[in-house]
């Protein structure tokens, strides 16, 4: 495995009395896309500028191509950061704003002119560098911004939430963008957000943040399908947490007595849990099959099973969310996920419907925090 373009070790940075940033630390490899996900004040975004040089850490050390530049200055790191305003030059033509960063560091007016035609190109804006940035729509500006940051040719490129600005269908679009342009460029991109779409479409890997600590770092096929912790499970997807006593019981499976709910129910193997502990059942919504008594499945498919009333039928378009009361405590009411097959205008299930829910051992993730 190649070395990684940066390394971040023990990160700490306080502001005043809040301590934004504790003990990060993180690898990113050279030409993947990684994100930093959280939520509002998770720190991420004071991580993203300690890479970039813009805030110093408090202790910690940040490695860049194996060189230690923690206390450089931004324009001595090969990365650049593009910002969530864009930050871009009101007087300046879209070509100048891009050739500005040449400029400045001694590039001749047509090599740099020159490249930032070009790097206009990478973006699709060719031919719109002689347009000021008020002529420009936000996703136009975006790409000036985009371009700005990769004309020289950093090895990283650092975005702080670089669609938060823009209306969803051109939001949609720039995702797809930004994956093209990494993939063509080949540079590694770090992508600071707390939209948990952006994260799972478009990173190779993801670092969940909250309170100024990464939780997980893993892939996002994983982070959803296997969460460390309840914090991650929550903030990846909807998810059902069910609270118990779990014990090993062989075979691939792991009890769970839950006593909220009157039942015992089965999750997949948890390698180093110890019986008797306290554990939680994690069940995204979309792993449950929801029939009418009766026509449950049978055998695995349905090592585990709830009856209860339809409480709640929520119309999301492609799908249909249902909320089950299986029991008597609050975790008594289950979340169902259910794709709209054919004409949704008459749901299946309806307030006041009696129905069980079902779904395999493996389709529960066991938790223990």
């Amino acid at each position: 495995m190649t070395a990684p373009v940066i390394r971040a070790a023990g990160l700490r940075k306080r502001f005043g009395t809040v301590e934004a940033v504790r003990d990060v630390s993180l690898e990113i490899r050279a030409g993947e896309f990684f994100a930093l996900l959280g939520p509002s004040g998770c720190g991420k975004t004071t991580v993203l500028r300690m890479l970039a040089g813009l805030e110093q850490p408090d202790a910690g050390t940040v490695f860049i191509d194996g060189r230690d530049m923690t206390g450089e200055p931004p324009n001595r790191r090969s990365v650049n950061m593009v910002f969530q305003s864009y930050a871009l030059f009101p007087h300046l033509s879209a070509r100048d704003n891009v050739a500005y960063g040449l400029r400045a560091s001694g590039t001749g007016r047509a090599e740099a002119r020159s490249r930032a035609e070009e790097t206009l190109e990478l973006v699709a804006l060719g031919g719109y560098g002689g347009r000021m940035p008020d002529q420009l729509s936000g996703g136009e500006r975006q790409r000036v911004a985009l371009a700005r940051a990769l004309v020289k040719r950093p090895r990283a490129l650092l975005l702080d939430e670089p669609l938060s600005a823009l209306d969803a269908p051109l939001r949609e679009q720039m995702r797809f963008e930004l994956v093209r342009l990494r993939e063509t460029v080949g540079i590694a991109f770090v992508l600071v957000t707390h939209d948990r779409e952006e994260a799972l479409s478009m990173a190779d890997r993801a670092a969940v943040m909250e309170g100024g600590t990464i939780r997980q770092t893993a892939p996002p096929v994983e982070l959803y399908e296997r969460p460390a912790d309840r914090f991650v499970a929550g903030f990846i997807g909807a998810v059902n947490l069910i609270a118990g006593t779990g014990r090993q019981v062989g075979n691939g499976s792991f009890e769970i007595d839950a006593p909220g709910l009157g039942v015992r129910l089965r999750g997949a193997e948890a390698p180093g849990l110890q019986s008797g502990c306290a554990v939680w059942l994690a069940v995204r919504p979309e792993k449950i099959a929801i029939t009418r008594p009766g026509d449950e499945p049978s055998g695995a498919a349905a090592a585990n099973r709830l009856a209860g009333t339809v409480e709640e039928v929520s119309y999301r378009g492609g799908l249909s969310i249902y909320c089950i009361r299986v029991g008597p405590s609050p975790e008594g009411t289950v979340r169902v996920a259910r794709p709209n097959a054919g004409s949704a205008l008459v749901q299946p299930f309806t307030v006041g419907d009696r129905a069980v829910l079902t779904w395999p051992a493996e389709a529960g993730t066991v938790l223990v925090s």
